[in-house]
């Protein structure tokens, strides 16, 4: 049914390629400044990584993290937040530190949110303390997420001079965002602790993916990263056939994608089986919708506007998937010390390299379910349909079982 939703998203360039063709839309193209740009961001992350592996050696023999690649958007805020997160986490802890027991309580603040406008995209951090119920410790939950709406990044481009685009063109991409998020939950010996922790763990939380770190978490830490993409797209093309009669047409079409990366160091009285170490589960889902409605109208002698035909179309498609992955004192050994387990662990931090560990696979799940409602009327008499289908797939234990739903209902009425 993919290729139904695909073949549903050619409509509307049909239906408004006059109208395209009537604003003159042109695609961006890329400046001389742009280009000077990106060699000089070029040459300053290869200074970057020349850096990174120098200290890389150095703290080889020290026991600290080495070193590790990050993209440039990364690179670029480590840069901004490496030298002064300290001071930017006292800074937001201050009045909590000072008011915590004001009017005899505890709980009165429980923690503290920064936001950041930066000029191509958003950085915003929150940190929040609560009591363990299972046990004597709190529980620090820090969350920090970079935001990228697709038609300001292209905006400020334009005007920085690095791109030209028209601004037809940048109207297209209105829809389309894209969010990152990290979730760092670790634990302090009382609320004081907790909210004054380091801040690294919240603010330089994405200098984390790397195998030392990852591997080194305490037990009961949760590291998790999500992406979030998300696009919408609509249209309505009104067009007179004849003399009293119009014909309409719109759309609305949206695609979102979600990954959620969790990586958890088992406790000792967590265990599912006899030296489990670290958990790591990869889920992945993805929405596809298409909206659509089509009419035709006609006027008699400008008094009365009578809708003749109508036909309403909606479509959705979904599939999700999660795999969990256990491993071992010894695999976690192996990965830190073999080359090539290592490289496979990096890229499964990212979603990736799934089939490398196949053997630690201990749950698999697979969910697929589609939606098709039709809604048909010419003058007083209609038709509506709608179907539902669904499929899971759940392995545990090495038993794979299937399950299979499906529904469809078809009315006729007279309106």
């Amino acid at each position: 049914m993919k290729i139904l939703f695909k073949i549903l998203l050619i409509f509307p360039a049909i239906f408004l390629a006059d109208r395209v063709h009537a604003t003159e839309f042109q695609y961006l193209k890329l400046t001389d400044k742009f280009y000077e740009h990106q060699k000089a961001l070029k040459n300053n992350n290869k200074a970057h990584l020349e850096s990174g592996l120098r200290s890389a050696k150095a703290s080889i023999n020290k026991g600290i993290p080495r070193s590790f690649e990050m993209s440039p958007l990364l690179t670029e805020i480590s840069g901004m937040l490496y030298g002064n997160h300290q001071q930017i986490g006292m800074a937001q802890t201050r009045r909590l530190l000072e008011n915590h027991d004001l009017g005899g309580g505890t709980l009165n603040f429980s923690g503290f949110t920064w936001y950041k406008p930066m000029l191509n995209y958003s950085l915003f951090a929150n940190r929040e303390v609560a009591p363990d119920f299972n046990s004597d410790l709190w529980i620090v939950q820090d969350i920090f997420s970079i935001y990228v709406e697709a038609s300001t990044l292209l905006t400020n481009l334009k005007t920085d001079g690095m791109i030209e685009v028209s601004d037809e063109t940048i109207g297209a991409f209105a829809g389309l965002s894209f969010k990152r998020t990290y979730h760092f939950y670790h634990f302090a010996k009382s609320y004081m602790d907790g909210i004054s922790s380091d801040y690294s763990k919240l603010f330089l939380s994405f200098k984390r993916f790397n195998v030392e770190d990852l591997i080194g978490l305490s037990p009961h830490e949760v590291i998790k990263t999500t992406d979030e993409y998300q696009f919408n797209a609509s249209g309505i093309v009104s067009a007179p056939i004849s003399t009293g009669s119009l014909l309409q047409f719109g759309f609305l079409a949206k695609k979102a994608f979600k990954k959620v990366i969790k990586i958890q160091k088992v406790a000792k009285n967590e265990r599912s089986y006899e030296g489990e170490d670290l958990r790591i589960s990869v889920k992945k889902e993805e929405m596809n919708s298409f909206r659509s409605h089509l009419s035709l109208q006609y006027e008699f002698f400008n008094l009365l506007r009578l809708t003749v035909l109508s036909t309403d179309l909606e479509y959705e498609y979904g599939n999700a998937s999660s795999k969990d992955l256990s491993f071992s004192g010894e695999d976690l050994v192996q990965i830190k010390n073999n080359s090539s387990f290592r490289n496979a662990f990096t890229k499964l931090t990212k979603g990736k390299s799934l089939n490398f560990f196949k053997n630690n696979i201990v749950g698999r799940e697979e969910r697929m379910k589609e939606n098709l409602n039709s809604k048909f009327s010419f003058l007083l008499f209609g038709n509506m349909k709608k179907r539902t289908t669904e499929q899971i797939v759940i392995m545990k234990d090495g038993i794979e079982k299937t399950f299979y739903r499906a529904y469809s209902e078809s009315t006729k009425f007279l309106d």
